[in-house]
């Protein structure tokens, strides 16, 4: 599959991320896991979850960066 699948899933999901005063949490499971199934990536559920968990740990750590 093309990255570019998996940068559109990412910012999808991302609206579903909690942001509250503490600032912005990750991408919950429930929301990855829907996606997947909604969107046919439950054969490959352990890879589609790898890849958005790292995208968004990346993007987390920037958003920390002072």
């Amino acid at each position: 599959m093309s990255g570019e699948i998996y940068l559109e899933a990412f910012w999808s999901l991302s609206a579903d991320r909690r942001v509250d005063m503490s600032g912005i949490g990750p991408i919950p499971f429930t929301a990855i896991d829907r996606y997947a199934s909604r969107y046919g990536f439950d054969d490959d559920f352990p890879v589609f979850e790898k890849i958005i968990r790292d995208l968004d740990r990346t993007y987390l750590e920037i958003k920390a960066r002072p």
